[in-house]
């Protein structure tokens, strides 16, 4: 697959995508280890929308340390990719998953 630019959520110069949109499918994965001090998050969705009668996708992505959501539940680095169809959208999903 090749490289599928990455924006920062809320990018002014990011694709637009609607507010109203439907979550198709995601997941949340975490690691722990005390000793190494290892306790990362990651959740990955699949987002659909329709704008100007098109149906439209993104794959929003979240991930940081966990100690981190409970002092600042904004924490951690959210970004999207965009696509015009499901086929591509999904495939990124799941590298990413993968």
């Amino acid at each position: 697959m090749a490289a599928i630019k990455a924006w920062k959520l809320d990018d002014p110069k990011a694709p637009s995508f609607p507010k109203d949109f439907e979550i198709v499918v995601k997941a949340v994965l975490q690691v722990t280890d005390i000793k190494s001090n290892h306790n990362k998050y990651y959740a990955i969705e699949l987002h659909s929308a329709t704008q100007k009668g098109k149906t439209i996708y993104r794959v929003f992505t979240h991930y940081g340390r966990t100690d981190d959501l409970e002092t600042n539940p904004d924490a951690g680095q959210k970004e999207c990719r965009y696509f015009d169809n499901q086929v591509e959208a999904r495939a990124c999903y799941d590298s990413i998953y993968k």
